[in-house]
């Protein structure tokens, strides 16, 4: 995959700081928090396989549409249902998605610990086990 690393430093719905990387491996999920079922399906696939493969991994959900509210979140996440997701509104009008190099809605980014890339994938895609898996190596 290269070496491109994120160094990002984001504030979640509830204004607290994520960074990305945060010195352990995760995933980070685009999406709309309106009328997009890859999206639900896309989170809850992460959610799932970072329960599965590595518990302490951080989940960073990046709503990609400006001018989602934060009850448009909150209905997206009930939707999602339990998780450790940050949610995160890409308020510049897709400076995260661009940065990120997003190719999907519900499309994920799988980095490690440093912040290194290891994979970008579609939406529900069966890689992401592996990727996440590699990502901790």
């Amino acid at each position: 995959m290269g070496t491109s690393r994120l160094a990002l430093t984001m504030w979640d719905v509830d204004d607290r700081t994520v960074r990305v990387p945060d010195g352990r491996p995760g995933i980070v999920v685009f999406a709309s928090a309106t009328n997009c079922g890859s999206c639900v399906s896309g989170t809850r696939l992460a959610r799932d396989v970072i329960q599965r493969v590595a518990p302490q991994a951080q989940l960073v959900v990046v709503m990609v549409d400006s001018a989602t509210g934060r009850g448009d979140i909150t209905a997206f996440a009930r939707s999602v249902g339990p998780s450790p997701a940050r949610y995160v509104l890409d308020d510049r009008n897709g400076r995260l998605v661009s940065m990120l190099s997003a190719s999907a809605l519900g499309g994920a980014v799988v980095y490690d610990a440093l912040g290194r890339i290891v994979a970008r994938l579609d939406a529900g895609a069966p890689q992401l086990l592996a990727a996440l898996r590699g990502a901790q190596r």
